[in-house]
């Protein structure tokens, strides 16, 4: 993709160049089939076109140039925050959820990232049990904070 992104830009207006790369840049996202390798080769291709057509990987409001390490952070939460949504929106929950509890787990690197990704396991919520009316057990205390139990009065036959 940068290749081509290359090509175009000889023969294409340096402006428009940037404009393609930079729609190609922000329109870029994980797909929800698409494998993680795939996304990352994608993520540094479209991210080398858009640097190479003159796009800016820094701070906009300052117009200040990252330092190499501000870059490749800059990358990696980008590459986070891009990812498949239906399969890492509790990972992208959960890193967020940290740093507001004062621990930063962002990653800092586009590998790290990557690593994140590979190696996430979501949480899967218990199933809800049934008590003896077929019913959810949550359903008595009204929000399922209680361990209240149903019982049947020996009168009852």
């Amino acid at each position: 993709l940068s290749e081509s992104m290359s090509q175009q830009n000889s023969t294409m207006y340096r402006m428009h160049a940037l404009n393609d790369a930079s729609a190609a840049w922000d329109s870029l996202r994980q797909g929800e089939k698409m494998k993680n390798s795939t996304y990352l080769h994608k993520f540094k291709s479209v991210a080398q076109a858009y640097e190479q057509a003159g796009g800016f990987l820094g701070d906009a409001r300052t117009k200040r140039f990252p330092t190499p390490d501000e870059r490749e952070e800059y990358l990696a939460v980008r590459f986070l925050v891009r990812s498949d949504p239906k399969r890492y929106h509790g990972l992208v929950a959960h890193v967020m959820n940290q740093y507001t509890c004062g621990q930063n787990i962002y990653p800092t690197t586009l590998s790290k990232a990557y690593h994140m990704l590979v190696n996430y396991k979501p949480l899967v919520a218990p199933s809800a049990r049934r008590n003896n009316n077929g019913r959810r057990g949550d359903q008595n205390s009204g929000n399922g904070d209680s361990d209240s139990h149903a019982f049947h009065s020996s009168t009852e036959q």
